[in-house]
């Protein structure tokens, strides 16, 4: 049993440690794509990926998609450390408006007074309504395996 135990652990251990060097790899990828982003004062720029947050991986998706793509209008459904890089864009973009929908009140409270959005930047409070989810092809039967209808119901709080 003891040798059991012992080889779980040393296979938790693993994982653990290919999931930390998995992140140090991405961070370093998301570090030198920065460099030299004019949006992107990254001497200023701070997040802390991890834990409930996104990781590194994320951030330099997102990156590339904004510097390739230079939207307008971004929705971002939950307010937390990508906020902070799309929040940096939307600064230094006068044209792009940056809408956030937040479900916690308080959280969003202490991110408006810690983050520095810009006004291009606008914090969404709205509570999350429980309700069923509804699948439907149109046609009444439940479809196999798109397209699909989905409603969420978020209210202005």
């Amino acid at each position: 049993m003891v040798a059991e135990d012992l080889t779980k652990q040393l296979f938790i251990d693993l994982n653990n440690l290919n999931r930390h060097t998995n992140e140090l790899l991405w961070a370093n990828i998301f570090h030198d794509a920065i460099k030299g982003c004019k949006w992107l004062d990254s001497e200023n720029f701070s997040i802390n990926p991890g834990r409930w947050a996104v990781g590194y991986n994320y951030f330099y998706v997102v990156f590339r998609i904004l510097n390739e793509f230079k939207p307008k209008n971004i929705l971002e459904l939950g307010l937390g450390q990508s906020s902070r890089l799309l929040g940096q864009y939307a600064r230094t973009h006068e044209n792009c408006r940056h809408n956030i929908v937040e479900h916690d009140a308080n959280f969003a409270k202490v991110a408006e007074d810690n983050f520095d959005f810009s006004p291009n930047t606008k914090i969404n409070v709205m509570d999350i309504k429980k309700s069923s989810l509804e699948l439907s092809d149109g046609k009444g039967g439940v479809p196999s395996p798109l397209p699909l209808t989905m409603r969420m119901t978020l209210e202005k709080s």
